[in-house]
């Protein structure tokens, strides 16, 4: 017999291969999905879960990729690319990094997305990422925004609505989110763009 789900226990997110060190959640949409996904399974309880999860995501803007290749896709060819500049150990990337000064962008064949490297001050993941402004199959979305989007599609499948419903938007935004409720999506071309890159 299946145990039924814990809904007070945190929803999981993606472990991230060393030495990368990558916030999916504000920079992927497979991260986004399946939070998504596990928030659904839970029901109408996951959704506080699901808000609690999504405070990290911040108030302010994140570069986040929408493109076909998968989160573990894009770490492999990223550490294929660092092991390929011998740039996969701490002491080595920094040198990496520095050749073009605080930073260093990056652009994958698979899909000419762009990636920017940061050095970091861990040891374990010193190779701190995410995509580059404005780089292909990527949007730049105030955090509210995603929140929205992310917290409006959970609901409607749960309840079997659609997510573009200005009743269900509005429902996530006041009472998980505590923001003000829309006239419609009109009013908010940001929040029109996210849910197109969602497909819904």
């Amino acid at each position: 017999m299946t145990e039924p789900t814990n809904t007070s226990n945190p929803l999981i997110l993606p472990e991230i291969p060393r030495p990368l060190l990558l916030n999916s959640q504000k920079h992927h949409i497979e991260t986004s999905w399946g939070l998504i996904q596990q928030t659904v399974e839970r029901g109408e309880e996951g959704m506080d879960v699901l808000a609690k999860a999504l405070i990290p995501l911040g108030q302010g803007f994140m570069d986040f990729y929408h493109g076909a290749l998968s989160l573990a896709e894009v770490c492999s060819l990223l550490l294929a690319l660092l092991k390929q500049e011998q740039a996969d150990r701490s002491e080595t990337y920094r040198a990496w990094v520095a050749q073009e000064g605080s930073y260093r962008t990056v652009t994958l064949e698979a899909d000419e997305s762009i990636w920017v490297f940061f050095p970091s001050d861990g040891e374990e993941r010193f190779a701190h990422l995410h995509p580059a402004r404005y780089s292909p199959h990527t949007i730049r979305v105030r955090a509210n925004t995603l929140k929205t989007v992310i917290s409006a599609i959970a609901y409607a499948k749960i309840h079997s609505s659609q997510p573009r419903d200005i009743d269900v938007v509005n429902a996530v935004r006041t009472r998980w989110m505590g923001l003000s409720p829309l006239p419609n999506l009109e009013a908010s071309a940001a929040l029109e763009s996210a849910f197109q890159i969602f497909g819904v």
